[in-house]
């Protein structure tokens, strides 16, 4: 376990960027300690010898975690080690917020991830920085080695907290762009494709989304003695849903919708909420690999949540699946690519394209229940 830090001694490393949040994860916010007093990164640059025992310790500490390489390092003044294979060095001579760092021991400070979020907000991609705030906010964390993901965990952080560092450093890189991207986070997202789906929901349609945020993931609805009695539960989880609408947007994994078990639930609970006068609406991993489908459900949600599917966006299709592709979901040219609904409307694709669409539509806008 790392040894305590000391309020009078001077770390001489500091951690950052993915470096960090992999030992947060690791660590699980367990053993480190707020290191409030510290404001400034260290001054001088970690000698190589420092670095290597420092790559070390963190083995001994977490020795399920492979550090993926480089380890990002940040350093307050003006010279900084050279980058290499194993070392990637960053600068940060700004003051930093109370509360932006942790110490992993007397010699070792380790980023926020709210901090953390914030850096990263230099090197990722907006939809790709999005992604990583429903990362962190929510209950799975994905190994950046092996692809693996790992779930029901505690979030390591919330959006308001996010959202508070970015205007408490406003004047660090990747400040603006996370405050950005924070707008279209939520938290309590329980898995990859759940945030995908969200994203793709909440982003505006300039960015090919379809303008419906405003939504919670993972929302608890507590149940009315009639839902009880259908569902014998007390309460239901819905994974994205709008509550003062009662729209629940189920996103049904093969993992645990499979099953004459788990579909005889699955009914249980819809016609439990449209007892309550809620709409529950699912979607399947085929469907949400379905650029058709996508589409088809989200104007039925727009239509239902009161918003015009109309838009003076003359390329949309086009910002749909390029939005897709970075997602890394099916788009427009992919070998899993399914013809959009105006495509299909307009009698540029036929055959199974249109059954898709048909067969979506019907599922779509049929009563729950």
């Amino acid at each position: 376990m790392p040894t305590r830090p000391s309020n009078t001694h001077q770390p001489a490393i500091c951690v950052g960027f993915d470096t960090a949040l992999q030992i947060l994860r690791a660590d699980g916010m367990r053993s480190l300690e707020k290191a409030s007093r510290v404001r400034r990164m260290p001054s001088r640059p970690p000698a190589r010898s420092e670095l290597d025992a420092l790559r070390d310790d963190l083995s001994l500490a977490y020795p399920r975690t492979a550090l993926t390489k480089p380890l990002h390092v940040i350093v307050g003044g003006e010279r900084r080690p050279k980058p290499s294979k194993d070392y990637q060095p960053h600068q940060c001579t700004q003051k930093l917020s109370g509360g932006s760092l942790y110490a992993f021991d007397s010699s070792c400070l380790v980023a926020a991830p709210e901090l953390a979020f914030v850096q990263m907000g230099t090197v990722l991609p907006f939809e790709q920085l999005i992604e990583l705030g429903y990362e962190l906010c929510g209950t799975y964390w994905r190994n950046r080695v092996d692809g693996t993901c790992s779930y029901q965990l505690n979030p390591l952080t919330k959006t308001s907290r996010l959202v508070s560092c970015a205007q408490a450093n406003a004047a660090l890189p990747g400040a603006r762009k996370a405050l950005r991207a924070l707008q279209y986070v939520a938290d309590n997202s329980a898995s990859p494709r759940e945030s995908k789906l969200a994203i793709l929901l909440a982003l505006p349609s300039r960015c090919g989304g379809y303008g419906l945020s405003g939504f919670k993931m993972n929302h608890t609805v507590q149940a009315t003695r009639k839902a009880r009695a259908i569902a014998s539960r007390n309460s239901f989880r819905c994974d994205l849903c709008w509550p003062a609408e009662k729209i629940d947007v189920e996103y049904q994994s093969k993992e645990h919708h499979e099953g004459e078990d788990s579909r005889i639930s699955d009914s249980r609970r819809a016609n439990a909420l449209a007892a309550m006068g809620w709409l529950v609406v699912g979607i399947t991993n085929d469907e949400l690999d379905s650029f058709t489908a996508t589409d088809v459900i989200a104007r039925s949600l727009r239509l239902k949540l009161g918003k015009s599917n109309r838009t003076s966006i003359n390329d949309y299709t086009l910002r749909k699946a390029d939005l897709r592709r970075r997602l890394d979901l099916p788009y427009e040219g992919s070998r899993r690519y399914v013809a959009t609904w105006e495509e299909t409307a307009y009698g540029r694709v036929i055959g199974q394209g249109r059954k898709t669409r048909d067969a979506t539509r019907a599922k779509a806008t049929a009563p729950s229940g």
